[in-house]
C-alpha cells in the first residue's frame, strides 16, 4: 500500500542486481506533468482515490520496457487490481516471476506518507485514507492470486531501510542463482540443438576430394560473459555457416560463432585415428 516503504526498497534492488526500476506511480506522474488528454484524466482519478484504467498503466509501462537495454524489471505498484493483473499480463504477455508484499499496518503508512513531502498531488489524508480502502477492497484479490501460485514473499515493513532491506536480499539472490542456472541450461540445450544441426551439414573431403560425413562431439562448455564452448570433429567445415575461422597447427580450426547475443567458439581438430583409405 502507500507508504509501506516499497520505493525506497526497490531502489537498494535495483543498486544490488541491477534490475531496471519502472514506478507505475512515476510513470503516472510524468503522464501528467505533460499536459496530455490522458495525463487530465489520470490526475482526476488519483485525486478520487481510485485506480488509473489497466490499459493506459500497463501502455506506460510496455513503452518503457521497450525503450530498456535491461532484461530484467522490478515494477513497483502494479498490477494494484485483478483487472490490472489480467490487462498486464495480456498485454506484456508475461507473468511476473517474484511478487514482494510489504505488509505494514495502516497508521504507519499513513505517518510515513505525511511526513515524506515529496510535493504529490496524493499525499493528503483525505487522498490517502481513500487509497487504502481502494487497497484493501482490490489489491488483496490479487496479493492472495500470487500467493496460491508460489509467487508471492510477504516482507514485514517495520524497521530501518537495512533491517528491511535484509528480508529483501535473500528472495532475489536465491532468484538470481536459479536464473543463472536456467539461463545456463537455455544456452546448452541451443548448444547442443547447433550440435546436432552441425552433424548434418559438416562436410569433409579425403585427399581424394570425396566428401564424408564428420560427426562432431560438444567436448567442453563454460558459461560466462562470452560463453565459450568447443567442438571436436574431423577435418574442415564447409559453407559459410560460422563467422570466423582461424587455423592452428595441430589442424584445428578454430571458429566464432554467435548464438543469440553470446559470442562462443568452437574448435574443429584432426581425427586422432583416421583410415589410411581416407588419407588417399
Amino acid at each position: 500500500g502507500p507508504g509501506s516503504g516499497k520505493g525506497t526498497q526497490c531502489i537498494k534492488i535495483v543498486e544490488t542486481f541491477g534490475f531496471a526500476h519502472l514506478s507505475a506511480g512515476d510513470l503516472l506522474r510524468r503522464e501528467i506533468a505533460s499536459k496530455s488528454a490522458d495525463g487530465a484524466m489520470i490526475l482526476n482519478t488519483i485525486k478520487e482515490g481510485k485506480i488509473v484504467p489497466s490499459q493506459v498503466t500497463v501502455k506506460l509501462i510496455q513503452k518503457e520496457m521497450e525503450l530498456s537495454d535491461n532484461h530484467k524489471f522490478l515494477i513497483d505498484g502494479f498490477p494494484r487490481t485483478e483487472e490490472n493483473r489480467v490487462s498486464f499480463e495480456r498485454i506484456i504477455g508475461v507473468e511476473p516471476n517474484v511478487v514482494l508484499f510489504f505488509d505494514c499496518p495502516e497508521e504507519e503508512m499513513v505517518k510515513r506518507v505525511l511526513n515524506r513531502n515529496e510535493g504529490r498531488v496524493d499525499d493528503n489524508l483525505e487522498t490517502i485514507k481513500k487509497r487504502l480502502t481502494v487497497f484493501q477492497a482490490l489489491s488483496l484479490p490479487v496479493i492472495n492470486y500470487y500467493s496460491e501460485k508460489g509467487k508471492l514473499y510477504t516482507i514485514k515493513a517495520i524497521g530501518t531501510e537495512d533491517e528491511i532491506f535484509e528480508q529483501v536480499r535473500p528472495v532475489f539472490a536465491a532468484f538470481e542463482v536459479c536464473s543463472v542456472s536456467a539461463m545456463i541450461l537455455s544456452i546448452q540445450n541451443k548448444i547442443m540443438l547447433l550440435v546436432n544441426f552441425i552433424e548434418y551439414i559438416i562436410t569433409c573431403n579425403n585427399r581424394k576430394g570425396h566428401p564424408f560425413k564428420c560427426p562432431v562431439e560438444l567436448v567442453h562448455f563454460c558459461p560466462g560473459g562470452s560463453d565459450r564452448y568447443e567442438l571436436e570433429g574431423e577435418y574442415r567445415l564447409l559453407g559459410k555457416i560460422l563467422v570466423k575461422q582461424e587455423h592452428h597447427k595441430n589442424r584445428s580450426i578454430l571458429f566464432t560463432l554467435f548464438l543469440g547475443q553470446s559470442q562462443g567458439q568452437l574448435r574443429v581438430t584432426g581425427p586422432s585415428k583416421v583410415s589410411s583409405k581416407m588419407r588417399k
